[in-house]
């Protein structure tokens, strides 16, 4: 396939990548309704945003909500605005727009330091990767800090890397990004750039010139123009109330001691949520690993390997730059108590890069061809045996969960089969760039797939209630709508568009001076319990779902 378009590659690279970003990020974005319960929230906070018409202060249904800094918000807001509505493809847009760039930002990396080639195998690898996949087309601020964070160390390395007379632009640029990058998720985003570039001039013995004066004192500058204001502002507006809910607890203690916001997982975690999130690359990504591992340590004992790594031509400092990049986002959010699966996508770019990397030589020299030969296999092996594991499942379990399962397992293990069979042929052919591509394809299929079967059997598990009781009391003049002891479900939030009276735990009074108030109200409870409700209260049931019911009429006994 690179032979083929090699001499039109500077213009067919850029066109294959804008289709693909439309595939794996804008097709069918809105089609599937928002999910809970980050999506759901942080959307109604934009919407709620562009009404107030504050674009200080960030609010949760009328309440302050002090967990994030604005710059994702500013985005959602500006798309609503944009299009004109508020909708499930409007609150996505931003999200799909970033990892676009980013994915984008890859490919002229990688074509920048390396060849063309392996900047759209590495481009490609990172935007069918499953995790990214998945977050480039929800509405969660995650993507945003990865997109900032790798922009960033894009144009830190570059830096490094450039003549005298572009240094000063390119480190005023990651000064900036990095801004960005704290408007985006705070703190996080200037230890990931500044704690992987630090280190990685430590090293290699570039510390002076990231402390040069002509770099950093503008960049600071540049740094705090940008990023200080809002916090400024949120002090002088909300004093320590603030200071303590964002910085405190949402950084500091949440860094340190995971119990309060009971996010607590163990050390291996993201070990795990790596394995799954970096599908189908992360055997060869293993495969990568390992042979880099035995080179190193074949040909050169460590200390010595890091003593030379001054005198590194420019391939080995790109790769250990990207090493770098990978290992210390890594160890950060490891050795964070809060762990999300969401925290790690910054270092997908370095995993991406690396893997592609690893892919280019094959495809381009036939090297690494035990190793891509291997982790081929065992991608195959498992897209042979899932389909016969979910077969196994009893049809028992698959109807109590929902009955569209059925209809996914059949057509997830006929597409499985397929790609299998088809990888088989073209590894055993040596259709070295087809076999990549069938990758990106397979993902294609099991995007399709998760669009189709998966999110509507996530959406139906109990949102889909929520939502159409939210749209139905909406349509009702004057109505009031009141969540009743089940907790925050966001859903209820953006589809109902106005304010919700959410009471938590069992408080009858509360819930009995609410619907005396106003005589339009709808109640939405959890279906099991209605029985239990009926006992202290008689009420119309306008209709039961499986997991939520929704009520009005409400008399106390």
């Amino acid at each position: 396939m690179f032979e083929i378009i090699k001499k039109y590659s500077d213009k067919a690279f850029p066109v294959a990548l804008f289709i693909f970003c439309f595939i794996f990020l804008f097709l069918q974005l809105g089609n599937y309704p928002l999910i809970d319960v980050d999506e759901t929230r942080y959307s109604a906070m934009a919407r709620e945003m562009l009404k107030k018409g504050d674009w200080l202060t960030l609010y949760l249904n009328d309440s302050f909500f002090f967990e994030k800094p604005p710059l994702y918000f500013w985005l959602l807001a500006s798309s609503y605005s944009f299009f004109g509505k508020v909708s499930e493809f409007t609150a996505r847009f931003p999200v799909a727009l970033l990892s676009s760039i980013l994915v984008f930002a890859t490919y002229y990396f990688g074509k920048k330091n390396l060849s063309k080639a392996f900047g759209f195998i590495s481009a490609l690898i990172l935007l069918s990767s499953l995790e990214f996949i998945i977050l480039g087309r929800l509405s969660i601020l995650d993507m945003v800090l990865a997109v900032f964070v790798g922009l960033a160390l894009y144009t830190g390395y570059s830096a490094f890397e450039a003549e005298n007379k572009n240094k000063k632009y390119l480190w005023w640029s990651t000064y900036l990004l990095c801004a960005a990058a704290v408007l985006a998720k705070g703190l996080p985003g200037v230890i990931l750039i500044f704690g992987i570039l630090g280190v990685y001039s430590i090293i290699t013995g570039k510390l002076k010139e990231l402390f040069a004066p002509v770099n950093i004192l503008p960049g600071m500058a540049i740094f705090f123009l940008v990023a200080l204001p809002w916090h400024v502002l949120m002090y002088k507006a909300h004093g320590m109330a603030f200071f303590n809910e964002y910085i405190i607890k949402h950084h500091f203690s949440r860094f340190i001691d995971s119990k309060e916001i009971s996010r607590h997982e163990p050390f291996y975690f993201y070990y795990l949520t790596f394995l799954a999130g970096f599908f189908p690359w992360i055997f060869t990504f293993i495969s990568f690993l390992v042979k880099s591992c035995r080179d190193i340590f074949s040909k050169t004992k460590i200390l010595d390997f890091f003593k030379n790594m001054q005198n590194l031509d420019t391939e080995k400092r790109f790769l250990f730059f990207l090493f770098t990049y990978f290992i210390f986002i890594f160890t950060f959010f490891t050795c964070s108590s809060t762990k999300l699966v969401t925290y790690i996508l910054p270092l997908f770019p370095a995993a991406a890069l690396l893997t592609g990397y690893y892919w280019h030589g094959y495809i381009k020299n036939n090297q690494n061809k035990t190793g891509i030969t291997v982790s081929t296999w065992i991608l195959i092996i498992i897209m042979l045996l899932a389909p016969i594991a979910g077969f196994m499942l009893p049809d028992s379990l698959l109807g109590t969960i929902d009955p569209a399962f059925y209809r996914l397992r059949t057509i997830a293990s006929v597409w499985l089969v397929i790609t299998a069979i088809m990888m088989i042929i073209l590894l055993n052919k040596n259709k070295r760039s087809m076999l990549f591509m069938s990758q990106v394809i397979f993902m294609t299929g099991v995007l399709f797939i998760a669009i189709n079967y998966v999110f509507p059997v996530i959406y139906n598990a109990g949102q889909k209630n929520l939502v159409e009781y939210a749209k139905y009391a909406k349509t009702i003049p004057d109505s009031q709508l009141i969540t009743f002891n089940y907790g925050v479900r966001p859903s209820v939030l953006f589809y109902y568009g106005k304010h919700v009276n959410i009471i938590i735990d069992e408080n009858y009074k509360e819930l009995a001076e609410l619907i005396s108030s106003n005589p339009n109200y709808f109640v939405i409870i959890r279906t099991n319990d209605t029985d239990y409700l009926a006992k202290k209260m008689d009420f119309s049931v306008i209709e039961k779902g499986r997991k939520y019911t929704l009520i009005n009429n409400i008399k106390i006994k």
